[in-house]
């Protein structure tokens, strides 16, 4: 999976996010076997995709927890985006980091699940300070817009969904501090009013244009 993630790093990417969206929703619904064939057939068929001349258009990264269809993705590439980059519950967060080996792979796996994925539900803080903890917690985003040249992100919540609504004051803090213009988007779960949904993203593009 993360070899197909590097396949959109081109500019334009070779695989737009809409269809990386349909991959991820697949993968994670299909057994293990048919999942890993899936994801080893689509990366061979993008692999063999003529690269397509440089279009200009702004480099989204989406960040968000369990965004599981299309419409959204659709709604920003439709607006004159590209989706190059995830920061998801069904994607990069689930396929960027390996399991330590350890002398019990149990506990190599436990610590993965419970240490290793930056999800609000299970950080733990330190005694940091809050500039070094906004660093442990959101490092790995400002990798990632570099990476993939990220020109601008999506930040979508869920209404009621409190862990992820508490850290968008620190997350949308650090990530403008990057020097890109994030919007905030919180809606209901699989309930998008998506003409005005698409509205907003129209306007962020052309602001940040």
């Amino acid at each position: 999976m993360r070899a197909l993630y590097h396949l959109r790093q081109t500019n334009p990417p070779l695989i737009s996010g809409v269809e990386m969206m349909k991959v991820l929703i697949a993968a994670m619904s299909l057994p293990v076997e048919e999942s890993s064939d899936l994801i080893e057939r689509v990366t061979e068929e993008v692999r063999g995709r003529i690269r397509p001349l440089h279009d200009g258009k702004p480099r989204i990264m989406l960040v968000g927890d369990q965004v599981d269809d299309t419409a959204l993705v659709e709604a920003i590439e439709e607006a004159g985006a590209w989706v190059t980059m995830d920061d998801l519950s069904i994607g990069s967060k689930m396929y960027w980091n390996d399991v330590d080996e350890t002398a019990d792979p149990i506990e190599g796996i436990a610590d993965r699940y419970l240490r290793k994925l930056k999800l609000p539900t299970t950080f733990i803080s330190s005694d940091q300070g809050y500039e070094q903890t906004l660093e442990t917690r959101f490092m790995h985003l400002k990798k990632y817009a570099e990476e993939f040249d990220i020109t601008a992100v999506i930040l979508l919540t869920y209404k009621c969904c409190d862990p992820y609504g508490f850290e968008v004051p620190a997350l949308e803090s650090y990530l403008t501090s990057s020097g890109r213009p994030v919007l905030h988007l919180e809606e209901e779960y699989q309930s998008f009013a998506l003409q005005r949904v698409k509205t907003r993203i129209e306007a962020f593009l052309e602001m940040i244009a």
